[in-house]
């Protein structure tokens, strides 16, 4: 009987796709012995993540074929580094980096910087918007509704996007 060999970390290669805030982002992972065979389950895979979301946890499924499925949450929007270990040495290609979207805008998050008014004189009003992290929303596009209340009820709003979440 002829086996695979032990994982070799030159031939193991990894799919690092970059995430979203709140999305589990899911990572694949194939270990191959130093002669290129798949290994049908293999010890000693081990995952950091650094960078925005710091030593967040990160599940690593055997799915005893050679492949793995590695997951982890991110929250914080920003750039991770996966470091993918295999029996202690960094796999081929890593550290991996994987850029993390802010989630999509929540309006109890959002703040808006209010000045105040002179008569007879438009107020600028900043909204900054931000996802349910508190991750700046960096795009524009988000939908906007600005109401005025109390003594200047139904004066004319005028929103201009600039493209950069305020």
């Amino acid at each position: 009987t002829v086996s695979a060999g032990r994982a070799a970390s030159d031939r193991t290669v990894a799919l690092v796709p970059d995430g979203q805030a709140g999305v589990e982002t899911l990572i694949h992972l194939t270990a191959r012995d130093a002669f290129g065979n798949p290994l049908a389950t293999q010890d000693g895979v081990d995952v950091i993540v650094k960078g925005a979301n710091d030593n967040a946890p990160a599940q690593v499924k055997d799915r005893e074929d050679g492949t793995y499925e590695i997951t982890y949450r991110p929250i914080a929007a920003g750039v991770d580094r996966i470091i993918i270990n295999v029996n202690g040495t960094l796999i081929r290609g890593g550290p991996f980096t994987s850029t993390v979207d802010p989630a999509w805008v929540d309006a109890t998050h959002c703040t808006a910087t209010v000045p105040a008014g002179t008569v007879g004189t438009p107020s600028t009003v900043s909204v900054l918007a931000r996802d349910e992290y508190d991750n700046d929303i960096t795009i524009g596009g988000s939908a906007v509704d600005v109401q005025v209340t109390g003594a200047n009820v139904g004066t004319p709003v005028q929103i201009t996007d600039r493209g950069n979440g305020t």
